[in-house]
């Protein structure tokens, strides 16, 4: 699973014109119950054209599910590779790639010993970013990691509150975002409110999540459990 997370979610493309640069994101969001850790880094991509990009991506995935008599708990380091293409037309930008990923995966079930074991396999994602005013951004992510059949997909929309006219060495914007993850084992869908401080000179942004999750599958509870999460984007 290759996504990009709360980082490009927040941060948004790079500012049009700006030389092309790698970007290094990385950032956290879960639960006690489930959650999901990475650190990233893409080639750069070019303003207004289709620009091929490579995608490298350490990440960490944890979760827990029903199981005989209990709860199983799942931890899955995992590293993955994957390119494609970025195109960034006026105010748009649009990332699909597809790679391939290996995890390490144990399970802890409620009775016996740990079981271990390594998964591959395939790895797709596609990201958008829409800038549809000077201070207010929509933007979706999805990707699908055929190691462990694990789904990740988000919406959101924010909107920039300082400054509130012209440039500044940081900016302030909030927002609203809607999550759904998982796999046959542990699924759950989630909200939250999301504040981002940027620091537009040194192509930096910081970003802080706060929200409610509840898991749907079978045999869970229906109770919703507070989410948080954070992140920081870099385009050097």
């Amino acid at each position: 699973m290759i996504p990009f997370l709360l980082a490009l979610l927040f941060s948004g493309p790079a500012a049009a014109g700006a030389f092309p640069a790698p970007e290094a994101m990385g950032g956290f969001e879960g639960t006690l119950r489930s959650g999901y850790a990475f650190a990233s880094v893409m080639s750069p991509s070019v303003d207004k054209r289709v620009t091929p990009v490579a995608r490298l991506t350490l990440n960490y995935l944890y979760y827990r599910f029903p199981d005989q008599g209990g709860e199983a708990r799942v931890i899955s380091p995992g590293l993955a590779f994957g390119v494609g293409a970025s195109w960034r037309p006026d105010r748009l930008s649009l990332t699909l790639v597809a790679g391939y990923e290996a995890r390490y995966v144990q399970t802890r079930p409620t009775t016996g010993a740990p079981v271990a074991r390594a998964d591959h396999g395939v790895s797709v994602s596609g990201d958008v970013y829409f800038q549809a005013s000077s201070r207010v951004a929509l933007a979706s992510s999805v990707s699908y990691g055929f190691a462990q059949n694990y789904l990740w997909a988000r919406a959101l929309a924010k909107r920039q509150l300082f400054p509130v006219r012209g440039t500044a060495v940081t900016a302030f914007a909030m927002g609203l975002d809607g999550t759904v993850q998982g796999n046959e084992q542990a699924r759950s869908v989630g909200g939250g409110l999301f504040g981002e401080l940027s620091f537009p000179g040194a192509r930096t942004a910081l970003g802080l999540r706060v929200g409610l999750s509840r898991e749907i599958q079978p045999g869970a509870s229906n109770a919703l459990l507070p989410s948080l999460g954070g992140s920081i984007y870099k385009s050097f």
